[in-house]
């Protein structure tokens, strides 16, 4: 089916047949013709989604709402939302204590291992590396972000070519073709945009490859983002008239004329905000109707629950619970397991951004520089928790308990890696782990008579 808003673009073909255009595949081999380097599936580009030569934004939200500012429309929407700022901040903060580690593609390989030795001294000469992660998750509001690279130069230390300088550029300032080419927007040319030269930016995408533009989850909570918006106005609206005491007087109908403006004029001074109605009474009444509401503090209220029920939502959405931040009056167990339910949401960004910073940081270096060398040699990055914190209860007793079974000769290793990826390590981690375990027991295990000490292979 398609979006309600495909008929607003022009289509590429002249018949009213939705015919695809099929893009042809890129296949790059090794020179030595054994490695496949990257083979791009044959994609398919629906016409309507092409609109003189440029890709438009599938996006729904930003189609009908979006209008001149594109993707910045998102942007505005978390200026405006304090609470929905909260949560992103708080699960990219997530995301971005996890450290960063380079690691050799292939670790038996003497080759590969200075490889990633060398990609490390330049990485830690990056500047601003906190905010290039920090962008890079904003692809999960933006759908995509984009990372311009510059200031290549020859590294004195490894004798490398590589770019120094990385910055983030707005996503809202590009365009992208049918074969998903980049086009950066610019004062002349502020349509169509011009075209970027090779190994000078990379874009980290999230919830869709099928379109360049990727695809925001604040998609999905637009309408709750919305609703909370306007009920806060009304709330505010709330509590300005009706948080105060507002009188009813019962004027008798012998109060006429002048005398009767003049007593109008000495209530408008004591209260903003009053009603007067007539009665065949001669005697003057006043009443507070909204004294219960006031006194039970229910001024507001409904209103303040409306935008507590989408606030959970969002924050359900956005971290997988809805967070309490309180660990007194009972509930420190419920925080704990809502904490870690939110946690479960980090490993997936995690790798992503270890994808985006491999594919369009380390991988231009290599093949720059080690052109000539199969591809599985190629420096990867791989974060790695950044303290033990991170680590459920359970992990941390498998990981002491496989340890201590290593160190009897009690397991071996193939089945160590099993016990630890049960307990929900990921298997390259649980690899080095237990690697880690063997090669210190067997430094620390006492030469016999005639045997050469054991030497680290650092070391050697």
């Amino acid at each position: 089916m398609l979006p309600p808003s495909a008929s607003a673009a022009v289509p590429l073909i002249g018949s009213n047949e939705a015919k695809p255009i099929r893009v042809a595949p890129v296949t790059e081999t090794a020179p030595d013709k054994k490695v496949v380097i990257r083979t791009a599936a044959v994609s398919m580009v629906m016409p309507y989604a092409v609109y003189n030569g440029r890709l438009t934004h599938p996006d729904p939200v930003l189609r009908q709402f979006g209008g001149q500012y594109g993707m910045a429309y998102y942007r505005l929407m978390m200026q405006e939302n304090l609470g929905l700022s909260a949560d992103c901040s708080q699960w990219e903060d997530r995301v971005n204590a996890t450290d960063l580690i380079i690691r050799p593609g292939d670790p038996e390989s003497e080759m590969s291992v200075e490889m990633a030795r060398d990609a490390r001294r330049i990485h830690r000469q990056l500047q601003n590396t906190n905010i290039v992660n920090l962008w890079i998750t904003r692809c999960r509001w933006y759908g995509v972000t984009a990372i311009g690279k510059a200031g290549w130069k020859k590294d004195p230390e490894t004798g490398l070519l590589a770019p120094f300088d990385l910055y983030n550029i707005d996503p809202w300032r590009f365009k992208f073709g049918p074969n998903f080419e980049p086009f950066l927007l610019t004062d002349r040319s502020l349509s169509q945009g011009v075209p970027i030269s090779p190994r000078s930016v990379f874009f980290a995408r999230w919830g869709s490859s099928f379109t360049a533009y990727g695809e925001s989850d604040l998609r999905d909570i637009y309408l709750s983002c919305w609703y909370t918006q306007n009920v806060t106005e009304m709330m505010l609206h709330s509590i300005e008239v009706f948080g105060r005491p507002i009188p009813w007087i019962e004027v008798g109908d012998s109060l006429q004329g002048p005398e009767f403006d003049a007593f109008e004029d000495d209530i408008a001074l004591q209260y903003k905000y009053y009603v007067i109605t007539r009665t065949p009474n001669a005697k003057t009444s006043t009443t507070f109707p909204n004294m219960g509401a006031l006194a039970n503090g229910a001024v507001g209220r409904s209103e303040l629950e409306f935008i507590r029920y989408h606030a959970g939502l969002i924050s359900r959405k956005i971290l997988g619970t809805q967070q309490t931040q309180d660990k007194v009056g009972g509930s420190r167990a419920l925080e704990d397991t809502r904490m870690e339910i939110a946690g479960d949401k980090t490993p997936p960004a995690a790798e992503m951004r270890d994808k985006v910073w491999t594919e369009g940081y380390l991988n231009d270096i290599s093949a720059v520089n080690w052109g000539n060398q199969p591809r599985r040699l190629w420096p990867i990055m791989e974060s790695t928790v950044a303290d033990a914190d991170s680590l459920t209860a359970g992990q941390i007793d498998a990981l002491a308990r496989v340890g201590d079974q290593l160190r009897m000769n009690q397991v071996s290793e193939t089945w160590a890696i099993e016990m630890l990826i049960r307990s929900g390590f990921k298997e390259a981690k649980a690899e080095r782990m237990v690697k880690s375990i063997v090669d210190s027991k067997t430094l620390s295990r006492e030469p016999t008579k005639g045997e050469a000490p054991p030497v680290a292979k650092d070391a050697a």
